[in-house]
């Protein structure tokens, strides 16, 4: 019998969820989740890598499907703070980073790639409008851990189905995890805002998607369980 996608140790990465929110992920992200950070970032004109001669990124523990986070990218090498010039990019592959003298050594190396997109697809950063490439960039990589363990956790408990009775698939599994995680970040943003928040919109439909797939997903399983544990926009 083929192993059941509920099986899985995690049910989405942290890529899933940044794609579930558009450009909102790294507004959103806990602060204190860093895996890495830095503000000597190198980013290569031809391929899809950041390097770094402070941060050692393999013994750091960075590890595929976390995001990396970009800032002060476009148009300057002069590092900036995260804010409309990022890029939010998906981490491939952590590697030791090795150079030949005179140029300088550097730390540790990052594979990444855009959202949505597959390895080396796309242009490389560096390269867009003919450049030669970024130094000085700002970086960090975020970990949801702890988010993606409770939502693996609940789905696994709420769909609590025999491996011959459901047609759940792990991209449905890996879907409505990652929303899951993108609802919780929303409203843990919205919780010390004001009701008219964007946030809080943002948090209300992405538990609408949730319901949605939760319902698809009892549905398919024939379960006859139901899903009331979605936090709720306070009235007061």
């Amino acid at each position: 019998m083929a192993d059941s996608p509920f099986d899985a140790l995690r049910y989405c990465t942290e890529a899933d969820v940044a794609t579930q929110m558009t450009g909102d992920f790294s507004d959103v992200a806990p602060d204190g989740q860093v895996m890495a950070v830095g503000n000597d970032g190198q980013v290569d004109a031809q391929s899809w890598t950041i390097n770094s001669a402070s941060v050692d990124f393999v013994n750091h523990g960075i590890t595929a499907g976390q995001v990396a986070i970009l800032g002060g990218i476009t148009g300057s090498s002069v590092a900036r703070d995260y804010g409309p010039n990022e890029e939010v990019l998906e981490v491939v592959q952590a590697l030791p980073y090795f150079s030949n003298p005179p140029a300088p050594i550097m730390a540790g190396s990052l594979k990444v790639k855009r959202l949505r997109l597959t390895e080396d697809q796309g242009q490389p950063i560096g390269g867009e409008f003919g450049g030669s490439g970024y130094t000085n960039v700002r970086f960090k990589v975020i970990y949801l851990d702890p988010q993606i363990a409770d939502a693996t956790s609940e789905l696994r408990n709420t769909l609590n189905f025999s491996d011959e009775a459901d047609l759940i698939t792990a991209e449905d599994l890996r879907v409505t995890c990652a929303i899951m995680v993108a609802m919780q970040l929303y409203f843990d943003a919205a919780s010390s805002k004001d009701i008219n928040d964007p946030f809080w919109r943002k948090a209300i439909n992405m538990q609408n998607r949730l319901n949605k797939w939760i319902d698809l997903l009892m549905r398919r399983g024939q379960s006859g369980a139901f899903w009331d544990e979605v936090p709720v926009v306070p009235t007061d």
